[in-house]
């Protein structure tokens, strides 16, 4: 189970990135790291700071779900480091 709030602000930060620098994989890659940080902050029974494992367990899942993102990521991650990732428009 996963927590509905932490989907949430990862959404909205991924969004506001992809306004600020019309860059979806900059959105994407932000999102994925924010992701695991999150985890350790919001402690709802999710979080690391539990007694419990299941804590974690929740932190580790976002670790290895923010690697893959980011392995799936590494040519667009590329293009960002050399300045040549292409950008979305708004316009029509």
């Amino acid at each position: 189970m996963s927590n509905w709030q932490i989907g949430l602000i990862c959404l909205v930060f991924a969004l506001a990135l992809m306004i600020l620098t019309r860059m979806v994989s900059l959105g994407s890659c932000g999102a994925a790291i924010l992701f695991p940080v999150l985890t350790l902050f919001i402690n709802e029974n999710y979080t690391i700071l539990t007694e419990d494992k299941k804590g974690s367990t929740y932190f580790i899942y976002s670790v290895i779900l923010a690697v893959i993102v980011l392995y799936n990521h590494r040519s667009n991650i590329k293009r960002l480091l050399n300045g040549t990732e292409n950008k979305i428009s708004f316009k029509k």
